[in-house]
């Protein structure tokens, strides 16, 4: 996979950090005066960021042909934000981002690649809170050129796509972890990757 080591672990983390999202986003709530409380209503959050892609990391799928590792460098730009609601006549959550990557990927003899990296991403949960849904569509296009700055014709190109529905099993401890496991039941699963390389 072409993704940064970053973008690879905020796929993963985003859904465990949404807590953490929602405890830093008292300044963003979308409510009038007083402050907004989800145990009484619906609230809304927002967040943004850029950073910066500075790292090096292995080469996996059909261009390993170009070497093991590789350096990335480049921008990224995460926005995203959601509703939610902690009330038990109508409990939601809604959540979603938008991520983008803008890098130079360069291999040990000089060949390198513009990147573009590009996922949505959203997760919902409604008045039955443990019927779950998660939608993941991800796309990727890398261009190469020879270490002289020439086109060599080469495209990478990343289409990938996860979508789950999901009733999240209660496990021994009672608890619930809001991601899909192994046990739960599953109403829809979708779960494909391909890397071509041209």
């Amino acid at each position: 996979m072409i993704a940064s080591p970053f973008v690879r672990t905020l796929r993963v983390c985003v859904p465990l950090a949404v807590a953490g999202l929602l405890a830093l986003a008292g300044t963003s709530y979308g409510a009038a005066n007083p402050p907004c409380d989800p145990d009484h209503g619906a609230c809304a959050f927002s967040f943004g960021d850029t950073y910066a892609i500075d790292s090096s990391f292995e080469i996996v799928g059909c261009w390993a042909q170009l070497g093991d590792t590789a350096t990335i460098v480049g921008t990224g730009e995460i926005r995203g934000g959601g509703t939610f609601s902690n009330d038990p006549t109508n409990s939601f959550f809604h959540y979603r981002y938008a991520l983008t990557e803008a890098a130079r990927i360069t291999f040990a003899d000089g060949t390198y690649a513009v990147d573009d990296f590009t996922t949505h991403f959203t997760y919902n949960s409604g008045q039955h809170p443990r019927v779950l849904t998660r939608t993941e569509p991800l796309q990727e296009r890398a261009t190469i050129y020879s270490a002289d700055g020439r086109p060599t014709g080469q495209v990478v190109m990343v289409h990938a796509v996860q979508h789950f529905t999901w009733i999240d099993v209660v496990d021994a401890d009672g608890n619930t972890n809001g991601e899909p496991d192994d046990g739960d039941q599953f109403l829809a699963s979708v779960d494909q990757f391909r890397i071509t390389c041209r």
